[in-house]
């Protein structure tokens, strides 16, 4: 099939777009647009309120007291007394009604707000999708399914995952729990830090055996210490649950996968 050229007509910039100018004060207006918008429902209307009121009463005497003190402003007294007391008592007013008005709208808090007692209670509010905390998935002898191939260390982008293969014929001592003698390898140690991981799951994808995933649908939580973020294969496997995937091919229909 042929290629097909397409050509890219540039817009037509005129210099006054090309100044800047129009589009500085078209994001000037967006960002003012949005303080307007939101800084009105982080006001307390009702503490401004009653400092208008307070400044009104005080800007009304201030007039008084300016009116004994020089006989000859009587002309402009009534100027005074409206700008030092009419307008911030106008001001308190609607700033009350604005408060009377919230409070009025407000809907109660417990057709909005649903306290979850995490973690007691599981939250259920996680997408299908999210990737959650590590874990490791165990085979039906209840060993880890992981063979130690290095592919979610080598692809992971933030180097945050750190592998020690073992021996199966050759265990350590103090690891009674392998996978069996026939296996090549399996993680004599499995670490994860937390801290360093971007999420980006890719060490789920490269895992040819099924033995990582991130479907636990729990957030990394807080902790006083680094160390209590780097998971090891214990904590891993603790989070893990039995995977029903096959390997070797074997199966009906699996050159169709």
């Amino acid at each position: 099939m042929p290629g097909r050229t397409v050509k890219l007509t540039p817009p037509d910039r005129t210099r006054a777009v090309q100044s800047y100018v129009i589009e500085a004060g078209k994001g000037l207006s967006i960002t003012l647009g949005h303080f307007f918008k939101n800084w009105p429902s982080r006001v307390s209307w009702l503490g401004v309120g009653v400092f208008a009121l307070v400044v009104a009463a005080l800007g009304v005497a201030a007039a008084f007291g300016l009116r004994a003190f020089s006989g000859r402003m009587t002309s402009g007294f009534t100027g005074l007394l409206v700008m030092f007391g009419g307008v911030p008592a106008g001001l308190g007013l609607l700033a009350l009604g604005a408060e009377a008005y919230r409070r009025l709208r407000r809907t109660p808090a417990e057709t909005y707000l649903r306290i979850v007692p995490y973690p007691d209670v599981p939250a259920d509010y996680y997408p299908p999708r999210y990737r959650g905390e590590h874990r490791l998935m165990h085979r039906e002898d209840g060993t880890v399914r992981c063979v130690s191939c290095m592919m979610c260390a080598t692809v992971c982008p933030a180097d945050c995952i750190h592998i020690v293969a073992g021996d199966a014929a050759d265990p350590p001592a103090d690891m009674s729990n392998v996978p069996d003698p026939d296996a090549e390898k399996f993680p004599a140690r499995f670490e994860i830090d937390e801290l360093r991981c971007v999420v980006c799951g890719l060490c789920v994808e490269a895992c040819p055996c099924d033995a990582i995933r991130m479907d636990s649908n729990a957030h990394v939580t807080a902790a006083s210490s680094r160390s209590a973020f780097v998971l090891n294969r214990d904590r891993l496997m603790k989070r893990g649950d039995l995977s029903s995937a096959v390997q070797g091919g074997q199966g009906p229909g699996w050159r169709n996968l």
